[in-house]
């Protein structure tokens, strides 16, 4: 899903507020930005194994306190602080990775970046050096991060300097090195490996297992949306068209489901944990009468390679941001902006199938992550 959907920024003050109101309906063609990430696990099954139960609480970061909030009662509670705006949840176990650095602004852009793992219910924390854009597996058992192996220059979001792939096992803390070093980012898992777009070949996607095994597919890194977690699907998505294509043993294969999005364009979201289906947030191209300064048209939609058809979910209208899947891939847990002038957001919890249950979470003004549904 590229950067756009790593940094997981649902709420950031009012210039992130107005920019995500202005790209809710303008076109994105992916990136090969080296904070990327998607979803898939390395064991199979039910990525959300490790957590248990329904759509109980939602996990949430405000300025750097961890906060829960139960669905049902609406009472939170804080769990741990993160001194880091760069902040990757995973969303299958109770871990959560951050970066920092030297500098207090966005970590993954400065020159020394330092990569920490932290578990929110046993409070454990580690500490694994050189590091930056980590990405989960949907298990929540392994992390895949880039790390520095020459001195990194940073201009802006851009940074130079190579890197080797890095995976760290939560339950052993062992770390492994993957690829030669190079200039990566690392698109997201699918089954036991990992995709990963080289900067000297955008045209391609390389596919990693934990062997070091290498394989090539013909899908351009920009094109790239998210793999299924049981490692079954990619998404591809450009400006003319959006499908779902069979991959196996980390290769393409040839079955291939066209996703027919109308007048629509495919910006975040992800697969349930299940592998079922993908929930994402759509929104109307420009067009004929539509400039900048157009009402944003977006909302959340759901699909699968078994129906692929469009199935809007009510209420979801202006739909911005990450969307969280509940446990039981029942329900999901969305924001949407009321007010672009105020910066005002609201979460939403719906129940698929029965959107006249979505029910309000909360709503906030400014520095709020949603994380994750527990």
């Amino acid at each position: 899903m590229n950067e756009r959907s790593l940094v997981l920024l649902i709420g950031g003050g009012l210039v992130a507020a107005i920019a995500l109101a202005v790209v809710a309906y303008l076109l994105l063609d992916g990136g090969d930005d080296e904070e990327s990430t998607g979803g898939s696990t390395a064991t199979g099954g039910n990525a959300a194994s490790s957590l248990e139960g329904g759509p109980d609480e939602v996990l949430y970061l405000s300025g750097t306190s961890l906060i829960r909030r139960n669905l049902e009662n609406g009472e939170e509670r804080p769990v741990g602080m993160i001194e880091s705006p760069s902040v990757y949840p995973s969303r299958g176990s109770q871990w959560i990775a951050y970066v920092t650095s030297k500098k207090v602004r966005d970590d993954d852009f400065a020159a020394e970046p330092v990569l920490h793992l932290y578990d929110v219910e046993t409070e454990e924390e580690s500490t694994h050096g050189a590091g930056v854009a980590p990405v989960w597996n949907p298990s929540g058992t392994r992390v895949a991060f880039l790390r520095p192996v020459e001195p990194r220059e940073c201009q802006g979001e851009t940074c130079s300097g190579d890197v080797q792939i890095g995976v760290i096992d939560t339950a052993s803390g062992s770390e492994s090195l993957l690829l030669e070093p190079g200039k990566y980012s690392i698109l997201g898992w699918a089954g036991d490996w990992v995709l990963v777009s080289d900067f000297t070949n955008p045209a391609t996607v390389i596919s990693v297992s934990l062997d070091d095994e290498q394989k090539v597919l013909d899908l351009p890194a920009s094109q790239f949306w998210d793999a299924s977690p049981d490692g079954a699907w990619v998404v591809k998505t450009n400006a003319k068209k959006t499908e779902l294509i069979a991959i196996e043993d980390g290769e393409l294969g040839d079955e291939r489901v066209e996703v027919d999005l109308g007048e629509y364009q495919l910006f975040e979201g992800g697969w349930a944990h299940d592998s079922s289906r993908v929930a994402a947030v759509v929104a109307e191209a420009p067009g004929e009468g539509r400039g900048a300064g157009a009402a944003p048209t977006s909302r959340v939609v759901t699909f699968s390679p078994d129906d692929p058809g469009l199935a809007e979910v009510g209420d979801s209208f202006g739909a911005t941001g990450t969307i969280l899947w509940s446990v039981d891939n029942d329900s999901i847990v969305f924001a949407t902006l009321l007010d672009p002038k105020r910066a005002l957001f609201q979460a939403k919890h719906c129940p698929l199938g029965n959107e006249s249950g979505c029910e309000i979470v909360t709503s906030w003004t400014e520095g709020v992550m949603l994380l994750r549904a527990e």
